[in-house]
């Protein structure tokens, strides 16, 4: 019996299918903490409220109401395109002889090299979420989270789309301090009317290890005999020298845990030597999976933002054709990262000094 190449895809497609998109999504921190949604139009359509005018306002009792006919709120479009992530994987003719007659048994004995294909695929997608634009057309982190480029075809630098720019503060080599923390925190309140103070179970802190390994021995030298003993002296130091700890032993800043993470780099326009460290609210965030559905044309309309939430990452599984005495295949998947709102998804602070 021959086995043909499309009977080892439909196999490895119908066993692994389901297990591989849970896989992908769950094998990296950063992955697992993203909301999924299954969006099933030809790119990710984002609408968005730029600004609204409903002549609100006080009016003496029993005057008449007057429409002017402008009183609505102004909608932006935009969109994201789809980006193509792929990890391949090669299966030795001899082996398919052996299984010729018992497709069933090859998804079971290349469990384990499609498995690990699968959480390297994952740990790629995870580090390049968090950088710009990818040249396959994802949209990272720090472009989402910036406030003078063009994001989802929206261009933040238009007064007329000021809200749809990030909250971006400058370090400007500085170390960090809770001066610089305030800034960031009163920037972002004056953006959104509410900061990390009034609502901080909402953000998490994401920084590079270099951050924390910096920062967190403040919390730890300070040495209570230079000090000589006394309250206002630490006190002082927390001040000038940025001391972070203000609930339990995590470092943090208003309740807010800072959580490092391998993948936050800082882009080439930042300074060398620094670090950024980021604040989100992942209400605001999605990932994309591309996943058929009748819905298509209800996500073109109203937004990507409406596609269900789904556990897992979508993913398939190809076999190419005979290349010698091997068959080579991929896992694939197509997937986006989605800000729908970036003032309020989340805001950075860069350019922190780290040397």
């Amino acid at each position: 019996m021959t086995l043909q190449y499309s009977d080892i895809q439909g196999v490895l497609n119908k066993v692994f299918q389901e297990p591989l998109s849970d896989l992908i999504a769950r094998s990296n921190p950063m992955l697992r903490a993203l909301t999924k949604r299954a969006v099933a139009s030809d790119a990710i359509y984002i609408k968005t409220r730029m600004s609204s005018d409903h002549g609100q306002g006080a009016i003496a009792d029993g005057s008449a109401v007057t429409i002017a006919g402008n009183e609505q709120s102004n909608y932006v479009g935009g969109s994201l395109p789809w980006a193509t992530y792929i990890s391949k994987f090669s299966i030795p003719k001899r082996l398919l002889s052996q299984t010729a007659s018992n497709p069933g048994v090859l998804g079971r004995l290349l469990q384990s090299e499609i498995e690990v294909a699968a959480q390297d695929l994952a740990d790629k997608i995870a580090s390049d979420l968090w950088a710009g634009s990818i040249t396959n057309g994802l949209v990272g982190m720090q472009a989402a989270i910036n406030d003078n480029n063009t994001y989802a075809g929206i261009d933040r630098t238009q007064a007329a789309n000021a809200n749809w720019r990030s909250v971006v503060v400058d370090a400007n080599n500085a170390e960090i301090s809770t001066a610089l923390l305030y800034q960031l925190d009163a920037a972002f309140f004056n953006r959104n009317r509410y900061g990390f103070l009034e609502r901080p179970n909402l953000f998490t802190g994401m920084t590079s290890a270099a951050f924390l390994a910096k920062y967190a021995a403040l919390l730890t030298d300070v040495n209570i005999a230079t000090t000589s003993g006394t309250v206002p002296a630490i006190q002082a130091n927390a001040l000038n020298r940025g001391m972070l700890a203000d609930f339990g032993s995590l470092i943090g800043f208003m309740g807010i845990p800072f959580v490092r993470n391998a993948n936050v780099t800082i882009p080439a326009s930042d300074t060398a030597g620094t670090a950024r460290l980021y604040i989100l609210d992942p209400s605001h965030w999605y990932l994309a999976t591309l996943s058929p559905s009748p819905e298509a044309a209800v996500h073109q309309a109203l937004g990507g933002q409406t596609a269900p939430v789904v556990d897992g990452i979508r993913a398939e599984i190809e076999v190419l054709g005979n290349t010698g005495e091997v068959v080579n295949g991929y896992v694939k998947t197509y997937i986006q990262l989605v800000c729908t709102d970036p003032a309020k998804g989340g805001t950075v602070l860069k350019n922190i000094d780290v040397s």
